[in-house]
């Protein structure tokens, strides 16, 4: 058979007159090296090398937010795709169109979502390992706390003159303005970051949060900026809790291939200036003993530094992801 003639009809044949046949490898030599001159389609090219789908880094997402992300496939005519989450779950609002591969809706909780996504296409199948990262309103905060200072006071129900007496002169000595805790809309009492493992926590503090994601520098970057934020004018607050966490293959704990620094204003805060190891998560961050004060205006700057002494980290295939969270009050 090796000396067998195919004309170009019989391949125009398996190529557009069938658009569904199963090309063998055995009509590919004999195409290719019993007929050397014979003319293959694109069409055919397409049915032999099959399909294939690729993450393609997807955007990085936030709470709220209109969302849309896509997945690059290769081989097979498109119109055939169908495309399935097989494994892992999409982050809650997000849903897969299956005929167009398109994920498309609004996020409603933050975090890290790792799934696995399918096309299929005339009985050839291809899959990919792929995460999505949801982050957090970038500020969480009640609206007045942006006016300098202005009160949140509501329609409270008065202490007992005694324990109000005690807890005003208790805040005088400290130099802090609470608002009282009825003064926080449910809201915001719902998203408080703070619970009995984070110590005694001012009954009237407003809370926030600020969390982001970038997608993991080279080395040559040096410190990149993954998240920042600015106390507001007219209140001072003190951070609670962080984490930090890269999303990705090749990173051994304490390596020195990711080192993580949290930076107020010009200066490396106490302790947390070089820390080679990723703290907690989004769900559950790590409570710090003493906490950080953040003067009104000073600014918060979470750092990442990727080394990558190892030279196993997925440098631009993976991503960094960093949280603060606190409280704040009045001055």
């Amino acid at each position: 058979m090796a000396n067998a003639q195919i004309s170009q009809s019989v391949v125009e044949m398996i190529s557009l007159g069938n658009p569904h046949a199963q090309v063998s490898q055995s009509v590919v030599e004999m195409i290719s090296l019993g007929n050397p001159h014979a003319q293959v389609s694109q069409s055919i090219i397409e049915l032999i090398s099959g399909v294939g789908i690729a993450c393609g880094n997807p955007p990085l997402g936030t709470v709220g937010v209109v969302y849309t992300a896509t997945f690059p496939v290769s081989g097979g005519p498109s119109p055939t795709n169908v495309f399935s989450i097989i494994s892992g779950s999409l982050p809650p609002g997000l849903t897969l169109n299956s005929a167009s591969g398109i994920v498309s809706g609004t996020p409603t909780m933050a975090g890290v979502f790792s799934f696995t996504i399918q096309v299929t296409n005339l009985g050839e199948t291809a899959s990919v390992a792929c995460s999505i990262i949801i982050q957090a309103p970038a500020i969480l905060v009640h609206p007045a706390a942006t006016s300098g200072g202005a009160s949140l006071l509501r329609i409270c129900q008065a202490p007992n003159f005694y324990d109000a007496t005690m807890r005003e002169e208790t805040l005088r000595l400290r130099k802090i303005k609470f608002p009282p805790i009825c003064a926080i809309p449910p809201e915001y009492l719902n998203s408080l970051p703070w619970d009995d493992t984070f110590g005694a926590i001012p009954p009237g503090a407003v809370p926030f949060r600020a969390v982001a994601g970038i997608v993991t520098p080279a080395p040559a970057a040096g410190n990149v900026q993954v998240v920042e934020y600015q106390m507001p004018n007219g209140y001072d607050g003190l951070l609670t809790a962080l984490f930090h966490f890269y999303n990705g293959q090749g990173f051994k704990q304490g390596s020195g291939d990711i080192v993580w620094r949290l930076q107020l204003n010009q200066r490396f805060v106490r302790d947390l200036g070089s820390m080679p190891y990723a703290l907690g998560s989004p769900q559950e961050p790590i409570p710090l003993t003493q906490g950080q004060i953040v003067d009104s205006i000073s600014t918060l700057r979470y750092l990442v530094d990727v080394p990558n002494l190892s030279g196993l980290i997925q440098v631009g295939a993976s991503t960094i992801v960093c949280g603060l969270i606190g409280f704040m009050w009045a001055r």
